[in-house]
């Protein structure tokens, strides 16, 4: 496969909006700008521009120089998908401006299946109902050449009180980015054993779902972030009663439990007793025996 690099230095393509995405009313990246005049200039990720216009003239722009559509901009509930969905992505994604063209306009890759009108309605969104955004340069971009990686692990369902293992990772080139695990919504507090290590373990005040993140910054690129979604479960009742030579288990709370290790005289003595715990584990005293039983949910 081929990429064609026009004035701005970029690949065509990936910018296009394709038919398929229209379709489906969701175009998920920024879009291909094509402007009247540039000036003398580039900014990241474009690495050339194709002007004489001087770079001071700053009522022109340059060759990778972001828009997105304002947000205040209400697109009418008449136009159809193609245009819409289009639109959305210049609200959301902006676009990037990559050549120089007869009038403001946006690039679609070419399709047999585009329906007749499908964008008759963008010419009249003019250039005021754009804004420009602040453009990363080649070390702030999360992608950018050197940038460190970041890996959360994988999402985790523990029982309320069972400190789950957070298995982060990283990788960077040069000196170690600086790393720390922070909180980033949950329905209680979180307690981590370090949060500066990329391999701890973290306590939940409460059940619930907590999404955590893990951030590296190595103090040249932009900070980089992962997340892990725990899901902490409730806590557990558990009641043991001898009934003749039977062991009855009533549990509420968590799943089926089943007896994991035992000690002592089950029928030294009837006995009964009621245990709560916050896991999904249980010491059990026998009443009237020196004996134990630990129980566990499935």
């Amino acid at each position: 496969m081929k990429c064609r690099l026009l004035a701005a230095g970029l690949a065509m393509f990936p910018a296009l909006p394709r038919y398929d995405e229209c379709e489906r009313g969701t175009v998920e990246h920024a879009c291909r700008l094509v402007v009247k005049r540039t000036r003398k200039q580039y900014l990241y990720p474009a690495n050339h521009y194709a002007s004489s216009t001087p770079a001071t003239q700053t009522n022109v722009p340059a060759m990778g120089q972001r828009l997105r559509l304002k947000a205040s901009f209400v697109i009418p509930a008449t136009w159809n998908k193609e245009e819409t969905a289009i639109l959305l992505a210049l609200k959301k994604y902006g676009a990037i401006v990559a050549d120089n063209g007869g009038f403001f306009s946006i690039s679609v890759t070419p399709d047999d299946r585009w329906p007749a009108n499908a964008f008759s309605h963008l010419p009249t969104v003019g250039i005021t109902n754009f804004e420009v955004i602040q453009t990363t340069g080649p070390n702030e971009g999360p992608r950018s050449a050197g940038a460190p990686r970041a890996s959360a692990g994988a999402d985790q369902s523990v029982a309320c009180g069972v400190p789950p293992s957070l298995q982060g990772f990283v990788s960077f080139t040069g000196s170690p980015p600086a790393t720390q695990w922070k909180p980033y919504s949950g329905s209680g507090t979180v307690t981590f054993a370090d949060p500066h290590q990329t391999n701890t373990t973290a306590t939940f005040s409460a059940p619930g779902s907590y999404t955590l993140m893990l951030s590296d910054d190595d103090g040249v690129h932009a900070v980089i972030y992962d997340a892990v979604v725990i899901t902490v479960g409730q806590g557990i009742a558990l009641t043991c009663r001898r009934a003749g030579t039977n062991l009855d288990l009533s549990w509420s709370g968590g799943s089926p439990p089943y007896v994991v290790e035992r000690s002592g005289n089950l029928l030294a003595a009837a006995w009964e007793t009621l245990v709560t715990t916050n896991s999904q584990e249980a010491l059990v005293p026998m009443t009237g025996s020196t004996g134990f039983l630990r129980v566990r949910g499935r």
